[in-house]
């Protein structure tokens, strides 16, 4: 908040993988009256070991069977980039409805 009331002009999150964390940090931030642009901390899923590596080091919290489609996915370096391009729009379409 204090940011935003010295002129901050968008928010940037932290990389998420829950797109309900998003929606309930934006409404948290309208509920405090930050009514600057929040841009989505998504991250592109280019392959299983990294998406472990930042879901750890930034503790984000993961939906329910997240973790299983991408080990399931994991056959390939191609068939886990193409279940993380359908992954990150499942996201991104989340986000948007969500406001």
């Amino acid at each position: 908040k204090e940011k935003a009331d010295a002129g901050a002009q968008f928010i940037i999150t932290q990389m998420f993988m829950d797109p309900q964390v998003y929606v309930d940090y934006v409404k948290a931030c309208k509920d405090w009256g930050i009514n600057i642009p929040v841009v989505p901390g998504i991250m592109c899923l280019n392959n299983f070991g990294g998406l472990e590596r930042m879901t750890e080091l930034c503790k984000t919290r993961v939906p329910p069977g997240l973790m299983e489609e991408a080990r399931v996915a994991n056959t390939t370096d191609d068939a886990f980039k193409t279940w993380g391009v359908e992954a990150g729009v499942k996201m991104c379409r989340a986000v948007l409805d969500g406001g």
